[in-house]
This record gives C-alpha cells, structure tokens and sequence, in this order.
C-alpha cells in the first residue's frame, strides 16, 4: 500500500496517510500518527481530484514503505 506523508505544519493532528483502497471516483485512506507510547488512526474518503492536487502541490509526498 503507498504512503504518504502530509506538509503542511507542525500543529497538524495526523502526520501520515495510507491508501486503504482504491474506488471509482477517490480512495480510502487512514490518517495516522505516532505520539510517544501510542498510535492513531483515522479513516476517511479523498477524491480523485482533490488528492491529485495535493500531489502535485506537495501537501502530500510518497514515502518509502
């Protein structure tokens, strides 16, 4: 599965993102974020469109597995 991490600041909750699945017209994806001793998740819908835009303005960047 691709990851990605998020650029925006330093005060943004989930600092990456995994596509889960792939639909028609977006994906599935899983915020997530690393704090200390703990994890969290969060789980939502992107359009095609909108995360395409944010590929191509570096909010989001592919990272190694």
């Amino acid at each position: 599965m691709q990851i990605y991490i998020l650029k925006i600041n330093e005060k943004t909750k989930y600092k990456y993102m995994k596509i889960i699945r792939e639909m028609k017209d977006g994906y599935i994806i899983q915020f997530s974020r690393k704090k200390n001793n703990w994890k969290d998740y969060k789980t939502d819908y992107i359009p095609k469109d909108l995360f395409n835009n944010c590929i191509q303005t570096g909010i989001l960047k592919e990272i190694d597995n």
